[in-house]
């Protein structure tokens, strides 16, 4: 009979653990699935590039890349030291060199210098224009990308924040199974002692009656 008891229990807690379990399940296939392929199709279905500074300089046109290398180079210590250099020889050739010997192709006040600078300044210039112009849509598009990226990442926040109330309920509805888990087993253990107790009192009394010759004497006549 003890064994019996033991074996029910045994299989009323196996019962209630795969309920438990079950429910888990359910939380991950159900619901909470829903909301991770939601967060799943958020974050990786993107149309942001991986690279976007590499994106945009494969999209520029030749003449792009010659305005921003011209920029870039014009930009340098190297053209200033280069710049400086040569309007010093320039300076020196037509001055201390050529010019005693009356044969400067440009004496002062430098008069085709100041054409060649002039020149130079106008072709400079609208080609400077068009980097910075393709630098302030480069800003655009990455204010663009971050923009969208802040989106995104609101979006992913909130999913997540969703996600963790949902699991929070749900480890509660677990909590309230183990709580009604542990009170069916003290229940159980309740009946078993009443029931080992209604039985041990007829047993007693069947070894006492056992004991007794009188009463075995009697049984047999």
């Amino acid at each position: 009979m003890n064994k019996k008891l033991d074996k029910d229990k045994n299989k009323d807690e196996h019962t209630l653990s795969v309920d438990a379990q079950m429910h888990i399940e359910q939380m991950h296939s159900g619901h909470m699935g829903i909301e991770q392929a939601h967060l799943e199709s958020v974050l990786g279905v993107s149309d942001l590039p991986l690279d976007p500074n590499q994106e945009f300089l494969d999209s520029r046109t030749f003449g792009e890349r010659v305005s921003d290398r011209i920029s870039a180079f014009g930009g340098s210590w190297t053209f200033i030291i280069i710049f400086m250099l040569t309007l010093c020889a320039w300076a020196l050739l037509n001055t201390a060199i050529l010019g005693p010997l009356h044969d400067s192709f440009d004496p002062y006040p430098y008069i085709f210098l100041n054409l060649i600078l002039s020149m130079l300044a106008a072709i400079q210039a609208p080609i400077i224009m068009m980097s910075q112009v393709r630098q302030n849509a480069r800003d655009r598009h990455e204010a663009q990308i971050d923009h969208d990226v802040n989106v995104r990442s609101d979006i992913a926040i909130s999913l997540v924040a969703k996600r963790m109330d949902d699991m929070a309920q749900q480890l509660a509805n677990i909590s309230k199974l183990l709580e009604q888990k542990q009170e069916y087993q003290q229940n159980i253990s309740k009946i078993k002692e009443q029931i080992k107790a209604h039985i041990d009192v007829p047993i007693c009394k069947l070894r006492t009656n056992l004991n007794n010759p009188r009463i075995i004497n009697n049984a047999i006549n």
